[in-house]
């Protein structure tokens, strides 16, 4: 087990997470630029990308509502107090990076910019490789049993 005040207390996160998926739009909206992709009509662009970037944000509402609730700050740069198996935690281990993943989808799809969902692809495989396998082996060395019965039994995104 990890104390809680020893400098690795924290998962050693040195890039946050909201960055890779500002990446990913920031990326698309140039490759756009550069190299014109644009293929959605109107209906599909509404009727997909407005209901993925309001899931994603109660996603994240319900993540930040149970990081609140267990006293956790929700960047990774902060050590966590317990494991958060509460709320939407008994169904995916990672409601922040899902619902952020769903808006940025959401913002390709509305605005007919196919280049953020290519963009959000390599963003996900960053997240997971400098981020996501992080945070789990610091919750595993913090927490011990606790975290690896959690991380058995919840999926990682969906």
């Amino acid at each position: 087990m990890i104390d809680p005040k020893a400098p690795e207390a924290t998962a050693g996160i040195r890039v946050p997470p909201p960055l890779y998926f500002g990446g990913a739009i920031g990326a698309g909206v140039a490759l756009e630029w550069v190299r014109p992709a644009a293929v959605w009509p109107e209906v599909l662009r509404s009727a997909g990308g407005i209901p993925l970037i309001v899931a994603g944000m109660l996603l994240l509402a319900a993540g930040l509502r149970e990081f609140v609730r267990a006293g956790a700050r929700p960047e990774p740069h902060h050590p966590v107090p317990a494991v958060i198996s509460t709320g939407i935690y008994r169904y995916t281990r990672n409601p922040l990076y899902l619902g952020m993943a769903l808006i940025t989808a959401g913002i390709g799809l509305r605005l007919d910019l196919p280049w953020i969902l290519a963009a959000l692809v390599v963003a996900l495989v960053l997240l997971q490789r400098f981020v996501i396998e992080r945070e789990e082996a610091y919750l595993a060395g913090r927490f011990g049993d606790a975290y690896v019965r959690y991380k058995s039994s919840v999926r990682r995104l969906i």
